[in-house]
Protein backbone atom coordinates (compact mmCIF):
# COMPACT_ATOMS: atom_id res chain seq x y z
CA UNK A 1 0.00 0.00 0.00
CA UNK A 2 2.03 3.09 -1.24
CA UNK A 3 -1.44 5.45 -0.37
CA UNK A 4 -0.54 7.84 3.20
CA UNK A 5 -3.28 6.47 5.86
CA UNK A 6 -4.53 8.76 8.44
CA UNK A 7 -7.31 8.93 10.97
CA UNK A 8 -9.38 11.79 11.61
CA UNK A 9 -8.84 14.47 14.12
CA UNK A 10 -10.30 13.49 17.69
CA UNK A 11 -10.22 9.86 17.36
CA UNK A 12 -7.27 9.22 19.54
CA UNK A 13 -8.27 11.54 22.26
CA UNK A 14 -11.26 10.78 24.79
CA UNK A 15 -14.70 12.40 23.55
CA UNK A 16 -14.39 15.82 24.41
CA UNK A 17 -18.03 16.53 26.07
CA UNK A 18 -19.34 13.51 24.91
CA UNK A 19 -18.95 14.70 21.36
CA UNK A 20 -19.18 11.63 18.87
CA UNK A 21 -16.15 13.77 16.47
CA UNK A 22 -14.66 17.22 17.10
CA UNK A 23 -11.59 19.09 17.53
CA UNK A 24 -9.79 17.84 21.15
CA UNK A 25 -9.19 21.43 22.39
CA UNK A 26 -7.30 19.95 25.34
CA UNK A 27 -5.43 17.07 23.26
CA UNK A 28 -4.73 18.12 19.56
CA UNK A 29 -0.99 17.77 19.57
CA UNK A 30 -0.68 14.83 22.14
CA UNK A 31 -2.45 12.61 19.09
CA UNK A 32 0.10 13.28 16.19
CA UNK A 33 2.64 11.04 18.46
CA UNK A 34 -0.16 8.69 19.49
CA UNK A 35 -0.82 8.62 15.86
CA UNK A 36 2.68 7.90 14.96
CA UNK A 37 2.85 4.47 17.35
CA UNK A 38 -0.42 3.29 14.88
CA UNK A 39 2.15 3.57 11.73
CA UNK A 40 -0.21 6.37 10.85
CA UNK A 41 1.30 8.75 8.54
CA UNK A 42 -1.80 11.52 8.62
CA UNK A 43 -4.36 13.42 10.92
CA UNK A 44 -7.20 15.10 8.83
CA UNK A 45 -7.24 18.01 11.23
CA UNK A 46 -11.33 19.16 12.10
CA UNK A 47 -12.58 23.17 11.90
CA UNK A 48 -16.01 22.76 13.80
CA UNK A 49 -18.28 25.69 15.03
CA UNK A 50 -17.93 23.87 19.20
CA UNK A 51 -14.35 24.90 19.58
CA UNK A 52 -13.99 27.52 16.88
CA UNK A 53 -12.48 29.89 19.03
CA UNK A 54 -10.04 27.89 20.34
CA UNK A 55 -8.51 26.29 16.88
CA UNK A 56 -5.06 26.69 15.82
CA UNK A 57 -6.03 26.68 11.98
CA UNK A 58 -6.94 30.17 12.91
CA UNK A 59 -4.18 32.32 14.33
CA UNK A 60 -0.75 32.36 13.09
CA UNK A 61 0.71 31.26 16.37
CA UNK A 62 -1.74 27.90 16.29
CA UNK A 63 -0.29 27.44 13.06
CA UNK A 64 3.16 27.68 14.45
CA UNK A 65 1.98 25.32 16.95
CA UNK A 66 0.43 22.87 14.23
CA UNK A 67 3.92 22.79 12.56
CA UNK A 68 5.88 22.07 15.32
CA UNK A 69 4.13 19.03 16.43
CA UNK A 70 4.00 17.44 12.88
CA UNK A 71 7.79 18.00 12.75
CA UNK A 72 8.78 16.40 15.72
CA UNK A 73 6.26 13.66 15.59
CA UNK A 74 6.66 13.29 11.00
CA UNK A 75 2.97 12.97 10.94
CA UNK A 76 1.63 15.11 8.89
CA UNK A 77 -1.63 16.64 7.59
CA UNK A 78 -2.95 16.69 4.36
CA UNK A 79 -6.51 17.72 5.01
CA UNK A 80 -9.47 19.24 6.72
CA UNK A 81 -12.48 18.33 8.02
CA UNK A 82 -14.59 21.51 7.89
CA UNK A 83 -17.34 20.37 9.62
CA UNK A 84 -17.98 24.25 10.73
CA UNK A 85 -19.74 24.14 7.27
CA UNK A 86 -22.77 22.07 8.94
CA UNK A 87 -23.59 25.40 10.82
CA UNK A 88 -22.36 27.91 8.38
CA UNK A 89 -23.58 27.01 5.45
CA UNK A 90 -23.37 28.34 2.01
CA UNK A 91 -26.94 27.41 1.26
CA UNK A 92 -29.62 26.64 1.74
CA UNK A 93 -33.42 25.55 1.56
CA UNK A 94 -34.57 29.26 2.52
CA UNK A 95 -33.64 31.59 -0.61
CA UNK A 96 -33.00 34.49 1.53
CA UNK A 97 -29.98 32.48 3.03
CA UNK A 98 -27.11 34.59 4.68
CA UNK A 99 -23.67 32.89 3.17
CA UNK A 100 -21.38 35.67 4.43
CA UNK A 101 -19.98 34.42 7.80
CA UNK A 102 -19.48 31.02 5.93
CA UNK A 103 -17.77 32.26 2.74
CA UNK A 104 -15.34 34.24 5.07
CA UNK A 105 -14.60 31.41 7.09
CA UNK A 106 -13.60 29.35 3.97
CA UNK A 107 -11.30 32.17 2.73
CA UNK A 108 -9.83 31.91 6.53
CA UNK A 109 -9.43 27.90 6.12
CA UNK A 110 -8.13 28.26 2.58
CA UNK A 111 -5.23 30.74 4.31
CA UNK A 112 -4.57 28.40 6.75
CA UNK A 113 -4.17 25.06 4.47
CA UNK A 114 -2.10 27.24 2.00
CA UNK A 115 -0.04 28.37 4.73
CA UNK A 116 0.16 24.69 6.14
CA UNK A 117 0.74 22.76 2.93
CA UNK A 118 -2.10 21.67 3.52
CA UNK A 119 -4.12 19.49 -0.05
CA UNK A 120 -7.57 19.64 1.03
CA UNK A 121 -10.39 20.70 2.24
CA UNK A 122 -13.75 19.25 2.96
CA UNK A 123 -16.93 21.03 2.30
CA UNK A 124 -19.78 19.06 4.29
CA UNK A 125 -23.40 19.01 2.32
CA UNK A 126 -24.95 16.22 4.62
CA UNK A 127 -26.76 16.17 7.91
CA UNK A 128 -27.65 19.53 9.13
CA UNK A 129 -26.02 21.54 5.52
CA UNK A 130 -27.73 18.64 3.05
CA UNK A 131 -28.62 20.14 0.31
CA UNK A 132 -31.92 18.31 -1.33
CA UNK A 133 -33.62 20.63 -4.17
CA UNK A 134 -32.16 21.61 -7.14
CA UNK A 135 -32.74 25.37 -5.98
CA UNK A 136 -30.40 25.05 -3.54
CA UNK A 137 -27.76 23.24 -4.80
CA UNK A 138 -27.67 26.37 -7.46
CA UNK A 139 -27.55 28.48 -4.75
CA UNK A 140 -24.52 26.49 -3.44
CA UNK A 141 -22.74 26.43 -6.68
CA UNK A 142 -22.56 30.09 -6.65
CA UNK A 143 -21.02 30.94 -3.63
CA UNK A 144 -18.87 27.84 -3.85
CA UNK A 145 -16.99 28.38 -7.23
CA UNK A 146 -15.04 31.95 -6.28
CA UNK A 147 -13.72 30.00 -3.44
CA UNK A 148 -13.08 27.28 -5.47
CA UNK A 149 -10.63 29.85 -7.72
CA UNK A 150 -9.16 30.98 -4.79
CA UNK A 151 -8.21 27.71 -3.13
CA UNK A 152 -6.58 27.01 -6.59
CA UNK A 153 -5.11 29.90 -6.36
CA UNK A 154 -3.62 29.12 -3.13
CA UNK A 155 -2.65 25.38 -4.20
CA UNK A 156 -5.44 24.06 -1.86
CA UNK A 157 -8.73 21.19 -3.24
CA UNK A 158 -12.18 21.99 -2.03
CA UNK A 159 -13.83 18.58 -1.80
CA UNK A 160 -17.52 18.05 -1.33
CA UNK A 161 -18.80 15.92 0.74
CA UNK A 162 -22.64 15.23 -0.16
CA UNK A 163 -25.56 13.12 0.38
CA UNK A 164 -26.61 13.29 -3.39
CA UNK A 165 -27.25 10.41 -5.67
CA UNK A 166 -24.62 9.85 -8.14
CA UNK A 167 -26.32 11.72 -11.36
CA UNK A 168 -26.88 15.12 -8.75
CA UNK A 169 -23.68 15.18 -7.21
CA UNK A 170 -21.88 14.99 -11.00
CA UNK A 171 -24.53 17.60 -12.10
CA UNK A 172 -22.66 19.80 -9.57
CA UNK A 173 -19.48 19.13 -10.37
CA UNK A 174 -19.70 19.84 -13.76
CA UNK A 175 -21.36 23.47 -12.84
CA UNK A 176 -18.63 24.23 -10.76
CA UNK A 177 -16.37 22.51 -13.22
CA UNK A 178 -14.28 19.44 -12.28
CA UNK A 179 -11.02 21.03 -13.20
CA UNK A 180 -11.82 23.77 -10.04
CA UNK A 181 -13.48 21.19 -7.52
CA UNK A 182 -12.86 17.55 -5.93
CA UNK A 183 -15.02 14.86 -3.87
CA UNK A 184 -14.27 13.40 -0.84
CA UNK A 185 -15.63 9.65 -0.84
CA UNK A 186 -16.87 8.04 2.40
CA UNK A 187 -17.51 4.78 1.97
CA UNK A 188 -19.85 4.24 5.29
CA UNK A 189 -22.01 7.29 4.62
CA UNK A 190 -22.80 5.77 0.92
CA UNK A 191 -23.50 2.44 1.94
CA UNK A 192 -25.83 4.03 4.35
CA UNK A 193 -27.34 5.91 1.94
CA UNK A 194 -27.84 2.65 -0.49
CA UNK A 195 -25.74 4.11 -3.04
CA UNK A 196 -24.15 2.06 -5.47
CA UNK A 197 -20.22 2.14 -5.26
CA UNK A 198 -19.71 1.13 -9.09
CA UNK A 199 -22.37 4.24 -10.28
CA UNK A 200 -20.45 6.59 -7.96
CA UNK A 201 -17.30 5.95 -9.36
CA UNK A 202 -18.55 6.02 -12.59
CA UNK A 203 -19.53 9.42 -12.05
CA UNK A 204 -16.82 10.76 -10.09
CA UNK A 205 -14.38 8.08 -9.22
CA UNK A 206 -11.69 10.28 -10.85
CA UNK A 207 -12.92 13.61 -8.86
CA UNK A 208 -11.95 11.78 -5.66
CA UNK A 209 -8.77 13.56 -3.22
CA UNK A 210 -10.03 12.62 0.23
CA UNK A 211 -11.34 9.04 1.07
CA UNK A 212 -12.76 8.59 4.36
CA UNK A 213 -12.45 4.50 5.94
CA UNK A 214 -15.86 3.58 7.47
CA UNK A 215 -18.50 0.72 7.66
CA UNK A 216 -22.38 1.49 7.56
CA UNK A 217 -25.29 -0.90 7.45
CA UNK A 218 -28.05 0.73 5.15
CA UNK A 219 -29.94 3.65 6.93
CA UNK A 220 -27.90 3.12 10.34
CA UNK A 221 -24.82 3.84 12.14
CA UNK A 222 -21.46 3.40 11.72
CA UNK A 223 -20.03 -0.38 12.66
CA UNK A 224 -16.69 -2.20 12.84
CA UNK A 225 -15.05 -2.10 9.30
CA UNK A 226 -16.29 -5.22 7.95
CA UNK A 227 -19.65 -5.90 9.36
CA UNK A 228 -21.56 -3.46 7.79
CA UNK A 229 -23.02 -2.86 3.93
CA UNK A 230 -19.87 -1.11 2.59
CA UNK A 231 -18.41 -3.23 -0.88
CA UNK A 232 -14.65 -2.70 0.33
CA UNK A 233 -13.96 -5.57 -2.42
CA UNK A 234 -15.44 -3.27 -5.48
CA UNK A 235 -13.93 -0.26 -3.98
CA UNK A 236 -10.47 -1.25 -2.92
CA UNK A 237 -10.47 -2.95 -6.29
CA UNK A 238 -11.51 0.12 -8.21
CA UNK A 239 -9.15 2.78 -6.49
CA UNK A 240 -6.17 0.27 -7.26
CA UNK A 241 -6.77 -0.24 -10.61
CA UNK A 242 -7.31 3.47 -11.00
CA UNK A 243 -4.06 4.54 -9.12
CA UNK A 244 -5.53 6.34 -6.78
CA UNK A 245 -2.74 8.26 -5.44
CA UNK A 246 -5.18 10.59 -2.66
CA UNK A 247 -4.97 9.91 0.80
CA UNK A 248 -7.30 7.43 3.31
CA UNK A 249 -8.23 8.61 6.98
CA UNK A 250 -9.60 6.49 8.93
CA UNK A 251 -13.21 8.04 10.46
CA UNK A 252 -14.42 4.01 11.57
CA UNK A 253 -16.59 3.26 14.27
CA UNK A 254 -15.54 4.39 17.66
CA UNK A 255 -16.01 2.51 21.31
CA UNK A 256 -17.64 4.44 24.34
CA UNK A 257 -14.51 4.16 26.92
CA UNK A 258 -11.19 5.55 25.85
CA UNK A 259 -9.16 2.67 26.43
CA UNK A 260 -11.21 0.14 24.18
CA UNK A 261 -11.58 2.92 21.48
CA UNK A 262 -7.55 2.79 20.79
CA UNK A 263 -8.00 -0.77 21.10
CA UNK A 264 -10.54 -0.76 17.97
CA UNK A 265 -8.92 2.02 16.28
CA UNK A 266 -5.52 -0.75 15.88
CA UNK A 267 -7.77 -3.20 14.77
CA UNK A 268 -9.31 -2.17 12.33
CA UNK A 269 -6.01 -0.41 11.09
CA UNK A 270 -4.99 -4.34 10.84
CA UNK A 271 -8.18 -5.23 8.75
CA UNK A 272 -8.12 -2.49 6.30
CA UNK A 273 -4.66 -3.56 5.60
CA UNK A 274 -5.34 -6.79 5.34
CA UNK A 275 -8.05 -6.44 2.96
CA UNK A 276 -6.17 -4.68 0.37
CA UNK A 277 -3.46 -6.97 0.06
CA UNK A 278 -6.42 -9.67 0.14
CA UNK A 279 -7.90 -7.42 -2.91
CA UNK A 280 -4.75 -6.41 -4.31
CA UNK A 281 -3.61 -10.28 -4.42
CA UNK A 282 -7.00 -11.43 -5.91
CA UNK A 283 -8.43 -12.93 -2.70
CA UNK A 284 -11.19 -10.28 -2.07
Amino acid sequence: MNNPLGIMQGRLSPRSDGRYQSHPVLHWQNEFFVAKTLSLQLIEFILDSWSLEHNPLLSDAGIDAIKQVASRSEVGIKSICADVFMDYTFASENPNHDASQAVQLLKQCIYAASKLNIQDIVIPCVDRSSLPSESSQARFVEQLTPLCLLAQEQGVRLNIEADWSPEVFASVLDAIGRDKVWVNYDIGNSAALGFDPKAEFAAYGHNISDLHIKDRKRDDASVPLGTGDADFDFIMAWLQENHFSGHMIFQAARAEDYLDDLIQVRSQITWFKNKWNEVAHGRG
